[in-house]
């Protein structure tokens, strides 16, 4: 069994993605709400300053964000002059994503442009495509090293990740898929 995780755990290391955020000193955060991008409904994030960060609530500058897919963007959206106090509470972002876009790695960037240089935050984030696409490469790639017999859990998560995957219009069921994956890992 350990064996058998330990596997899973080296093939999945390629198929990870990073929710890593800028550790510089100008950075902005950014939480999704909702785990999951999922075509055709709404998705919600929250662009933040650090609560490190501190400055006077009158101080005012350009906000602007984007979801992108490689380099073709998903949403762009320019929210004027945003105040540092705002962006203290945090601007919450709501979307709905597009039916027809192409599968690849989604990031959301943002930017206050307030100094030099100005304040950013980048954060990638799940979708339903790509979840999809790594649970068919993690599928093949554990079908190759024929390890079933050794333990066949792994494989009842991918079963039933596959399975919500088929109706992942909900909430619940994207949030499902990530944690199978997750389990996976």
């Amino acid at each position: 069994m350990l064996k058998c995780l330990l596997i899973v755990l080296v093939l999945l290391g390629g198929l990870q993605i990073s929710f890593a955020e800028s550790s510089q000193q100008n950075s902005l955060q950014i939480d999704p709400v909702h785990p999951v991008i999922r075509p055709g409904l709404i998705h919600r994030f929250r662009i933040h300053l650090p609560s490190s960060i501190r400055f006077d609530s009158g101080v005012e500058a350009q906000l602007v964000c984007s979801v992108l897919v490689g380099d073709d963007p998903l949403l762009q959206r320019d929210f004027g002059f945003v105040s540092a106090q705002d962006l203290r509470v945090g601007i919450m972002v709501n979307w709905v994503v597009p039916e027809d876009y192409r599968a690849g790695p989604v990031r959301i960037r943002a930017s206050w442009l307030h100094g030099s240089p100005p304040f950013r935050g980048e954060r990638g984030v799940l979708d339903v495509r790509g979840l999809g696409q790594d649970l068919s490469r993690l599928g093949e790639r554990m079908d190759g090293l024929g390890l079933e017999a050794e333990d066949p859990l792994p494989y009842l998560w991918l079963e039933q990740a596959a399975l919500e995957l088929q109706a992942a219009g909900d909430l619940f069921s994207a949030d499902l898929i990530a944690q199978k994956r997750a389990q996976v890992a």
